[in-house]
C-alpha cells in the first residue's frame, strides 16, 4: 500500500491460549465499565448544573411575574388618576366658558 513501509508497520500479538484471551477481553471489559462509569458520572453532574439552571431560572420568572403584577398595579392607578385629572379639567372647563 501507498504510504506505508514495513518499518512503521508492526504485527500486534493475538493470544494464542483461551485463559489469555478471556484475560484480555475481561481487561477489555473492565476498562468499557470504567468509562461508562465516568460518562455516567459526568451526565449525573450535568443534569445536576441543569437542574439548578432551571430552579434558577423558575425564580426569576416568578419575581418577573410578580413585578409584572406590581407595575400593572401601579399602571391602574396612575390610568385612573388621569381619568380624575380629566374629569376634573373638563368640569373646570364648563364653569369657566
Amino acid at each position: 500500500m501507498a504510504g506505508f513501509s514495513s518499518d512503521s508497520a508492526s504485527v500486534l500479538p493475538f493470544p494464542g491460549r483461551d485463559a489469555n484471551r478471556l484475560r484480555l477481553a475481561i481487561r477489555g471489559l473492565e476498562a468499557a465499565l470504567e468509562e461508562q462509569a465516568r460518562a455516567m458520572a459526568g451526565f449525573r453532574a450535568s443534569m445536576a448544573e441543569l437542574s439548578g439552571a432551571v430552579a434558577g431560572l423558575k425564580r426569576g420568572t416568578e419575581a418577573y411575574h410578580h413585578q409584572l403584577g406590581k407595575l400593572g398595579s401601579r399602571v391602574g392607578e396612575a390610568h385612573a388618576a388621569a381619568r380624575r385629572l380629566e374629569d376634573t379639567a373638563t368640569l373646570w372647563l364648563r364653569t369657566q366658558g
